[in-house]
């Protein structure tokens, strides 16, 4: 794509806001971190330039798989943890990987891991390794260990070999409790510590020995756009909700619940204000309703004008309201 992003904006929001939902529905959390420099993943799989990217299917930006998240905290967990073994069995199924050293039955683990995606465009560059010896590591030892081919020395011609990375990218990572239990909280805390420090000291992705992939707390700007995405996501699921209640409703129902709506939003209604006189306009208009919605909306007109109008006025409001009983 133009300047070397790819990704489209409303697909990956959309996308945020799928996996906002399902995290929410599931009692998960979700942390959200931005490369420190580059970041690579996928380097095994198939490429015409020989080192491939992995990309989302049907996103089509480089991202990191679940299991990929789930080894990562696993590392963290194992390196770091005097005796891992409680938290390797609860989180994972397994106290090791082997099971011939594993003193219990591997089971299914109490947290799934979830892919990790980027929540906006990313940017793609050519990255180069250039291994120097690299007949060596193809020849090396054995029979022939004294052949100049052979020997890890500096008449080898380096082979500079490209590759696509990612320059910038935030990535929003995500886990659940697969059955919730009395602390699954502290679990889930635990888990979401663990992530956060295993991203920022081991690093996600291939190449993490030489600085790839390492991810951190997000700068002001990333924030503010990621407070913008969990705004946007309220608002769409206000709207949700409000057409689930409203799908089935009358016109005049809907009527009244507009009118309520507006009602309740903060303000002081001040005597002949715009919403006095649309409520009035509305009651010589529903005189013809079915008498449950007029009655509904007597009943609604005469407790707004009791709180928000004067004694003298509540009366020429009473005669107007009493049109519709």
């Amino acid at each position: 794509s133009a300047h070397g992003y790819c990704g489209h904006v409303a697909e990956l929001k959309r996308a945020w806001c799928a996996r906002q939902a399902m995290v929410q529905a599931c009692g998960g959390r979700m942390l959200t971190r931005q490369a420190a420099w580059h970041f690579v993943t996928g380097l095994g799989y198939p490429h015409p330039v020989e080192n491939g990217l992995l990309f989302h299917p049907t996103l089509v930006v480089p991202y990191l798989p679940g299991s990929s998240v789930k080894g990562l905290v696993r590392a963290w967990i194992e390196q770091q943890m005097p005796d891992p073994g409680e938290a390797l069995q609860r989180i994972f199924g397994s106290e090791h990987k082997d099971p011939a050293v594993a003193q219990q039955d591997f089971t299914a683990g109490e947290i799934i891991f979830f892919d990790a995606l980027p929540i906006q465009p990313v940017k793609l560059v050519v990255d180069t390794m250039t291994p120097h010896l690299g007949r060596w590591y193809e020849q090396g030892g054995g029979a022939q260990a004294d052949m100049p081919s052979t020997v890890p020395a500096d008449w080898h011609d380096p082979v500079p070999v490209p590759f696509i990375a990612v320059s910038e990218v935030v990535m929003l990572f995500s886990f659940a409790p697969r059955v919730p239990r009395d602390d699954t909280v502290a679990l889930l805390e635990f888990v979401e510590g663990v992530l956060s420090e295993a991203l920022k000291r081991l690093g996600a992705g291939a190449k993490t020995g030489a600085g790839y992939g390492l991810f951190v707390e997000l700068s002001d700007a990333q924030q503010a756009y990621v407070e913008r995405l969990e705004q946007d996501h309220r608002r769409v699921e206000e709207e949700q909700l409000k057409a689930r209640k409203t799908k089935d409703l009358s016109p005049e129902a809907l009527v009244l619940l507009e009118l309520g709506e507006q009602a309740e939003k903060p303000a002081n209604w001040p005597p002949g204000c715009a919403f006095h006189r649309e409520l009035c306009e509305q009651i010589e208009k529903a005189v013809s309703w079915p008498v449950t919605e007029r009655q509904a909306l007597a009943q609604f007109a005469e407790g707004f004008f009791k709180a928000h109008a004067s004694k003298k006025k509540f009366k020429d409001y009473k005669i107007l309201i009493n049109k519709l009983k």
